[in-house]
């Protein structure tokens, strides 16, 4: 990867920390006039803005979700860009995404599942075809019971594990 290409993804790695929230035209399209404005507010010039929208356009915007996650598609303005496609995913940005998900998820599970669960439902929404059904998946939490048979019935399957399935709560 050159320089050029480095500086332009980080170019959009700024830029998704953009406030795009109100982008989107009455006909569903993206408003490229809005997405001007909102990166002047985020951007540090008005080259850098001239810059990024000479090359990129957005496509489209999550904003922040519940578990904070956000996401930009870009795509390149070059017809003939070999990968013309660059999804910017936000990273921490304010106390509710630090709290919530550095804190509380990667910090005592080792992942942002959460966020993780968003973006496979935001990849799928995207990649889906128009007029075809969208299935999205949720993260479901299991009750004491539900592990304790759940590693009742893994044990069976571990070298070395005792964890008989009779002492496993009933169902």
């Amino acid at each position: 990867m050159d320089i050029n290409r480095v500086a332009s993804h980080a170019l959009l790695a700024d830029a998704s920390y953009a406030d795009l929230i109100d982008i989107t035209s009455e006909d569903g399209s993206v408003n490229q006039t809005r997405v001007k404005n909102a990166l002047l507010a985020r951007l540090d010039s008005q080259s850098q803005v001239d810059e990024l929208m000479a090359q990129w356009e957005v496509i489209h915007h999550q904003p922040d979700m519940d578990s904070g996650f956000s996401a930009t598609l870009f795509k390149s303005t070059d017809p003939s860009a070999t990968q013309p496609y660059v999804l910017a995913l936000r990273g921490t940005d304010g106390e509710q995404d630090l709290l919530v998900t550095d804190i509380s998820d990667i910090v005592h599970d080792g992942l942002a599942i959460d966020q993780i669960v968003d973006l496979k439902n935001y990849w799928s929404r995207l990649t889906t075809p128009r007029g075809q059904t969208f299935i999205g998946s949720e993260l479901v939490t299991l009750e004491d019971e539900t592990i304790g048979l759940a590693l009742a019935t893994a044990g069976q399957f571990v070298p070395g594990f005792n964890f008989s399935r009779s002492h496993a709560p009933a169902r």
